[in-house]
């Protein structure tokens, strides 16, 4: 009988007739039974060892797993005031144009909003001025790239530098 069978028959997993055949060998052939004999205790001595083994397999994945989240940036649970500036920015944007436009009186005559100034103090005639309307303009724009590019843009490509720095190296 070859060993195969006999290992099959250790785990288990041989046909019936594979086990009568075993067993007649056992009873009647001498060398068969210190062969069966000698897998048998290999056998026992490889299920040992894979036990050991999954022991430190499991032990290596635990300690990759905490690696991993060892490298993992730390989550905040409280958001700092660099990471709410943005929203203190719209609201405070909101808060000055509704300010202004209640200090204005908005009035309505056939669907068309009319405002009028009721403030005689102001002087408008800066905001006339074509290069002073521009400037303010491109202020506004390049304000508004900034926080775009503080809030989305640069840990987007922050994000795709790495991985393709990970993925060349």
């Amino acid at each position: 009988m070859k060993e195969e069978l006999i290992f099959d028959i250790l785990d288990g997993i041989a046909s019936e007739e594979a086990i009568r055949l075993h067993e007649q060998y056992l009873a009647n052939d001498e060398a068969y039974r210190l062969l069966f004999q000698e897998l048998s205790f290999t056998h026992d001595l490889l299920e040992e060892s894979t036990i050991l083994e999954k022991t430190a397999v499991n032990f290596t994945d635990k300690l990759l797993d905490k690696w991993e989240l060892a490298q993992q940036p730390a989550t905040q649970l409280k958001p700092t005031l660099s990471q709410r500036l943005h929203i203190y920015f719209l609201w405070s944007m909101l808060v000055l144009l509704v300010l202004c436009l209640a200090c204005m009186g908005i009035t309505s005559s056939s669907g068309t909003a009319v405002i009028k100034v009721n403030m005689p103090a102001l002087n408008t005639d800066i905001f006339q001025n074509k290069t002073v309307a521009d400037s303010l303009l491109l202020l506004n724009t390049l304000l508004v790239l900034f926080f775009i590019d503080k809030k989305w843009l640069r840990p987007y490509f922050g994000q795709k530098l790495s991985t393709h720095e990970r993925t060349t190296h």
